[in-house]
């Protein structure tokens, strides 16, 4: 049989706003405030940096419906790379996942928040990405 969280996991999509136990708050210098909805489960698989912040070290804020939110404060120039990173926590990292880089530009964009957020598996996608290119 299956554990729980394995079987979360599997049926899992962010954006999910029923089966979702935290919103992860991108938010810029220049008012721009986007709510995602994540699974605290995969956040803490997939980034160090999550994992800390919803530990029991960190307080973090609850919002009406008793979800766990986690503020995240970046630059206008990296909000895109920042939803992306928290999509690619949502796929199986394998050589398919190479179509979703754009680019070399983008990839070093998702690299930057990737090592920011400690996401090692993402960071090691991307290097490897960026290493191929001719």
């Amino acid at each position: 049989m299956e554990e729980p969280q394995n079987v979360l996991r599997t049926l899992s999509r962010i954006g999910d706003r029923s089966t979702s136990d935290v919103v992860v708050r991108l938010q810029t210098q220049e008012g721009r405030d986007d709510w995602v909805y994540c699974h605290s489960v995969i956040l803490i698989e997939k980034s160090k940096y999550f994992a800390d912040r919803l530990s029991e070290n960190w307080s973090t804020c609850q919002i009406l419906d008793s979800r766990n939110c986690v503020e995240v404060y970046c630059q206008e120039c990296d909000f895109d790379h920042h939803v992306t990173v928290l999509r690619l926590f949502y796929v199986s990292m394998d050589s398919s996942v190479t179509d979703m880089w754009n680019g070399v530009r983008n990839a070093l964009g998702v690299l930057r928040v990737a090592v920011e957020l400690r996401c090692p598996q993402i960071t090691a996608t991307c290097v490897d990405y960026v290493e191929a290119v001719p």
